[in-house]
């Protein structure tokens, strides 16, 4: 073979082996991971923090036995304002008590200082004629409108209905506790697990009221009969409510809500806690 041919040939074959290791070296570098800017981590967001309780006055005992009713601390609302008016005119209705009783006390605890409700639990006991009586009365305030909550409004299961006293006119007065089929059933079973069911079942035979209210320091809701007749109050025990059971029972979800806030705000484990 000619001498020319035979270098033009292995110089073809050279550019040949060096593109084939170019092109090797090529492929290697393509599959090398490129550059990336890498952005440091968020950092994590923190919870949203658990809103204020509201302030408070509770003055001294408006006599020796007799708590005073609590009061908001920031009136500046219409609603508080009239809050303020209904605890005030209690205390009213407590002294003069004392005029026509030989004995009567009060015990006021308040027992959630919202999100969006204000809770009073009330215990009286008072002496006026044959025998003592002992009552326990719950108002909880919409912070809203200042006025005492229709358990109706938000509770929603069928039967569902207001107890209140009536007057000598006839009318129904200020919806005192609730009626409601569904919380009756799960009390009768809620009080056989604790052993009182046989002793106290002919005391549930009729339509039963309920006191409810909410308990920030437990997040939980307590609920106890109402307005049982006298020889069977000794029935009248107190069941907590869990808040996934209280959405069962048809229980306002806004208002479960609220419940959960109040129970994370500081200081919540100091507020009374009646059920206890």
């Amino acid at each position: 073979m000619n001498p020319a041919k035979i270098f033009f040939s292995l110089a073809v074959v050279g550019v040949c082996a060096l593109a084939l290791v170019s092109g090797c070296k090529k492929t290697t570098d393509s599959s090398a991971p490129a550059n990336v800017t890498v952005a440091p981590a968020a950092a994590p967001v923190a919870a949203p923090a658990a809103p204020a309780a509201l302030q408070v006055v509770q003055g001294k005992q408006l006599k020796k036995g007799i708590d005073a009713m609590p009061e908001l601390a920031d009136a500046s609302t219409p609603a508080a304002k009239k809050i303020n008016a209904m605890m005030r005119q209690s205390d009213a209705a407590g002294l003069s008590m004392l005029k026509d009783c030989k004995s009567y006390t009060r015990t006021v605890q308040p027992t959630m200082l919202g999100p969006g409700y204000f809770s009073v639990w009330m215990n009286e006991s008072w002496d006026c004629g044959a025998h003592p009586n002992v009552s326990l009365s719950v108002t909880l305030f919409d912070l809203s409108t200042g006025n005492a909550v229709d358990w109706t409004k938000l509770v929603n299961s069928p039967g569902v209905k207001n107890f209140g006293d009536t007057g000598a006119d006839g009318q129904l007065g200020q919806p005192s506790a609730l009626i409601d089929p569904a919380l009756t059933a799960a009390y009768m079973k809620w009080d056989e697990a604790q052993g009182g069911f046989s002793d106290c079942k002919d005391a549930f035979q009729d339509e039963q009221s309920f006191m409810i209210w909410p308990e920030a320091k437990s997040g939980m809701l307590m609920v106890e009969p109402f307005d049982l007749p006298h020889v069977v109050q000794a029935c009248a025990s107190d069941m907590p409510l869990t808040l996934d059971q209280a959405k069962k029972l048809g229980f306002n979800q806004t208002f479960l809500d609220a419940v959960a806030a109040a129970h994370q705000q500081p200081g919540a484990g100091k507020l009374a806690s009646p059920g206890d």
